[in-house]
C-alpha cells in the first residue's frame, strides 16, 4: 500500500509533470494514457506519475512512434495501478 508520505516523496501530478518536461497539463495526460511514464497511475480524474519516471522521460524524434506495450503487460499493469489507487481511496477515507 502506498503512504501519503510517499506519494509526496515519490510521484508528482500532472502540472508539476508539465512544468519539469515544459510541456502542456494537456500534453502530460496523453503520455500518460499511451504509457509513456511507467508506473503513472490515475486517481480520479488526476494523473500520479512517479517522479524517477518524469526525469528519466526520453523525447523521441519527430516522426518515431513509441513501441506499444503488449497486451498482457498492458492488462496488468492497469490491474495494479488500479489496485494502488483502491488503496489510495481506502487511505483517504481514514482521515
Amino acid at each position: 500500500m502506498i503512504t501519503q508520505e510517499e506519494i509526496k516523496r515519490d510521484y508528482v501530478d500532472g502540472p508539476q509533470a508539465a512544468s519539469i518536461l515544459g510541456v502542456s497539463d494537456a500534453r502530460i495526460r496523453q503520455l500518460c494514457l499511451k504509457g509513456r511514464f511507467q508506473g503513472a497511475l490515475k486517481t480520479g480524474k488526476a494523473w500520479l506519475i512517479p517522479r524517477k519516471a518524469v526525469q528519466d522521460f526520453q523525447r523521441l524524434p519527430p516522426g518515431v512512434k513509441p513501441k506499444t506495450p503488449k497486451r498482457e503487460d498492458d492488462k496488468s499493469v492497469w490491474e495494479n495501478a488500479l489496485a494502488k489507487a483502491d488503496n489510495l481511496k481506502g487511505e483517504n477515507n481514514h482521515d
